[in-house]
């Protein structure tokens, strides 16, 4: 889940959602729905059991090569625009 600072619903949220909403990729976290009450905004996406990339690249500390650039390759698919 996406925390926001802001707890107005304003345009840059209702931006953010219509683009995710729409993003359907192998290599992109899936865009589950997202929270609006009282003082929280959040967007919800779906489970990672590893984590998120960041966090995986900071713990695994053998990654070889070969994974390092299939890893590139799908960061660089799920950024392609149709």
């Amino acid at each position: 889940m996406k925390i926001y600072k802001s707890s107005v619903y304003n345009e840059d949220f209702k931006k953010e959602l219509q683009l995710i909403s729409k993003l359907k990729n192998p290599n992109i976290v899936n865009f589950i729905g997202f929270i609006a009450e009282k003082s929280q905004l959040g967007i919800i996406f779906e489970f990672c059991e590893n984590g998120n990339l960041k966090n995986f690249l900071k713990n695994e500390k053998n990654l070889t090569w070969k994974r390092k650039l299939n890893i590139l390759i799908g960061i660089s698919k799920g950024m392609e625009l149709d």
